[in-house]
């Protein structure tokens, strides 16, 4: 792995077309389905285009073993709860027995009934979200779900976790919940999680900027702005797996309008070092250079400040 980090670093610094490494990092998504209807998620709100599906084990197997030298962290979301993959925690245990950090997130809904599995897998982090510190704040943004549920789950999960397992809980400020700010962080010191997140409402798709608008936070400290954009190292060390073993070229690309190959089509090395990714790596390279090519990373929440202070 040292070596391998060493490699990508080179690459990262030279910005090669070609990939001297194996990718350190990946995105995985379980599914995209999901069970809450958030109207700022293109999938809650019903505009995500992708077809609706589960990653198999298989899948995700083919996917660690190939890679594993290499791996030194794996992140299972991106557009669906991945609670819903009734093989998750098979997946989280398969990856940890290679010594893999891995890192989830979900809305908790289902997680009473699945906290021993849960620590059962050895997961080494998990991220919920909880968007309000009352049921009518939480359930006006997450629609289709118990804030109830949400905060027993986190409650039974920190009493019966052990220190190897983090738990993040992340809070979304809105406009209807900004009034909540020190009420969320006193829940979190009596829920006993380790990490309060406070970040900032951002709605990449130009669709839902122009409907929910009224989202965002009035205080302006609470608001996200573009700092500068354009520019990526994600391409050199990063690679983001949807469901069908489509390779976006990060989790922000939600419908992969940008496809840089199929991992179940062909193995992950020839993907990684294709013919669409090293072009992509070109046009990011110009983008550090200042051109402005792909319309997706000028409004990247990355070039933003995400979370507050």
């Amino acid at each position: 792995m040292k070596i391998n980090r060493i490699l990508l670093k080179i690459g990262k610094y030279l910005k090669n077309q070609t990939s001297l490494g194996l990718p350190s990092n990946l995105l995985i998504e379980p599914t995209n389905i999901c069970n809450l209807k958030c109207p700022g998620c293109p999938t809650g709100s019903g505009i995500l285009k992708r077809p609706k599906g589960y990653m198999s084990l298989d899948n995700f197997k083919k996917i660690i073993n190939e890679c594993e030298k290499s791996l030194e962290m794996i992140m299972l979301w991106n557009y669906g709860e991945p609670f819903l993959n009734k093989d998750l925690f098979k997946m989280i245990s398969y990856a940890r027995n290679k010594n893999i950090k891995v890192i989830t997130s979900t809305n908790a809904h289902f997680l009473p009934e699945k906290i021993d599995e849960l620590i059962d897998s050895k997961i080494n982090k998990i991220m919920i979200s909880l968007d309000g510190a009352t049921k009518k704040t939480y359930e006006k943004y997450r629609q289709n779900g118990n804030f109830e549920t949400v905060v027993d789950s986190i409650r039974k999960l920190c009493i019966k976790k052990d220190k190897n397992i983090f738990v993040e809980l992340q809070f979304i400020i809105m406009r209807h919940n900004e009034h909540e700010i020190e009420r969320i962080k006193k829940l979190a010191i009596e829920l006993k999680v380790d990490k309060l997140s406070l970040k900032s409402a951002w709605f990449l798709d130009k669709r839902l900027q122009k409907k929910y608008k009224d989202i965002i936070p009035i205080n302006p400290k609470y608001q996200r702005i573009i700092e500068h954009s354009g520019y990526c190292i994600r391409p050199w060390y990063h690679m983001t797996i949807q469901w069908n073993g489509d390779v976006a070229p990060c989790c922000y690309d939600a419908d992969c309008h940008i496809n840089l190959g199929n991992v179940f089509e062909q193995n992950l090395k020839t993907v990684w070092n294709g013919k669409k990714i090293k072009n992509f790596r070109k046009i990011m390279k110009k983008q550090f250079e200042g051109e402005k090519i792909i319309s997706l990373c000028q409004q990247c929440p990355e070039l933003s400040k995400r979370r507050i202070n």
